[in-house]
């Protein structure tokens, strides 16, 4: 925020019909509202705090397409088809999102470095292995595991058991990479406005 600030938009004019109304101007809504925007159509987006003041500027600006729960554990909650479904599309939405940044040319300081995930016990160092094999396999994961003798030079510690380092992750700097969205949806027509929380949603006809 020393950097890129929360944004205002002071005496902000809400119009009285659009096409479409975004809630929260986020990286989701402000992905959607440009792609409208892009497409014909009129949009508003309604953010009920300073634009940017959430998670969107918030977060550690990582990038990655693994999930927190295993590839094991979903394949025993929803089947393996399900399981590679998941991973497939959250590899898609890296690649698009790095594809989005360097089109729109949104300097927020994006670097393919790789991610060195640790594991706590020896028992996590196998269970990471383990896991690693099948992603190969089923999606072509670009991984490769680090034993703990070997793992210093990765990350300059011998705290963890050795781990894991994924190559397709990568690093940004959230707050900048939101400004740039922003940026944008504003200069593609769309209405943006801070402070306007949205308080019930009515549904008329179809």
């Amino acid at each position: 925020w020393d950097e890129t600030p929360c944004l205002e938009t002071p005496n902000a004019v809400i119009p009285a019909s659009v096409d479409a109304v975004v809630v929260g101007s986020g990286y989701t809504g402000l992905s959607a509202a440009l792609t409208l925007a892009r497409a014909g159509w009129s949009v508003l987006v309604l953010e009920a705090e300073a634009l940017g003041s959430g998670g969107a500027s918030r977060n550690q600006g990582q990038m990655g397409a693994v999930l927190k729960r295993s590839f094991s554990d979903l394949v025993a909650s929803y089947g393996r088809a399900k399981a590679i479904a998941v991973y497939r599309e959250g590899q898609a939405a890296i690649a698009y999102t790095q594809s989005l940044i360097e089109q729109e040319q949104i300097a927020c300081h994006l670097v393919r470095s790789g991610r060195f995930v640790g594991a706590y016990r020896s028992a996590d160092y196998e269970a990471l292995a383990r896991d690693l094999d099948t992603l190969k396999r089923e999606l072509g994961f670009e991984a490769d595991m680090v034993p703990r003798a070997e793992q210093y030079r990765e990350i300059g510690t011998d705290f963890y058991f050795g781990g894991q380092v994924r190559h397709r992750d990568a690093t940004l700097d959230p707050a900048r990479y939101h400004r740039g969205m922003l940026d944008r949806a504003e200069k593609s027509g769309v209405t943006v406005v801070a402070h306007a929380p949205v308080t019930a949603i009515e549904h008329d006809g179809q």
